[in-house]
């Protein structure tokens, strides 16, 4: 056992221990298994050496570091966002979506198979962090709305009536979205 991998299951341990202590037992549940799938798949393959081998290093010990702060949640600053929250969250994905290529590669398939999902998890980072803008038309009993509802300019409506139906779910304050960021879409 190398000592990334007790350091590993120390911080696993920790963090479920913590968020019993102070979050309850939900939160001991939910981290133990995220973190427990997390931590089986993270130290079944065998660490490369090298600078990709520090840069796995980290990212195992920031997944641990953001789900213990996690338990205290409020909006951290663009720093901790950038070198721990996103970061983190990234590695703690792909890591979870591996699970069938550690399965793959313990059993002695190419130990490349084990980045594929890395890539995954990439794309999905990088959708995030994409706002995306969705416009729909409006069907009112079964007559397209039209004419009679127009997008206009904020604070443009030309005394017409005017019908605003804004729709934001689940924006996720905190690691991946900023209050500037949603003030910005709002």
């Amino acid at each position: 056992m190398t000592n990334l991998t007790i350091a590993s299951w120390l911080a696993y341990f920790t963090v479920v221990l913590v968020a019993g202590r102070y979050r309850g037992r939900s939160a001991a549940i939910f981290s133990a298994i995220a973190l427990g799938i997390f931590t089986l798949v993270s130290v079944s393959v065998d660490r490369p050496g090298g600078w990709f081998g520090y840069v796995r290093d980290y990212l195992q010990i920031i997944v641990y570091v953001h789900f213990l702060v996690f338990l205290w949640p409020r909006l951290r600053p663009w720093w901790w966002r950038v070198l721990v929250s996103i970061p983190g969250s990234y590695y703690a994905a792909g890591t979870v979506l591996a699970w069938p290529a550690a399965i793959a590669v313990n059993l002695g398939a190419s130990a490349e198979w084990f980045y594929v999902p890395y890539g995954f998890a990439l794309l999905g980072l990088v959708e995030s962090l994409y706002t995306r803008e969705t416009v729909r038309d409006l069907v009112l009993d079964d007559a397209d709305a039209g004419g009679a509802v127009r997008r206009y300019p904020l604070g443009k409506t030309n005394d017409a009536p005017v019908l605003q139906v804004v729709q934001i779910t689940d924006p996720h304050l905190g690691p991946f979205m900023s209050v500037r960021r949603l003030r910005r879409i709002c």
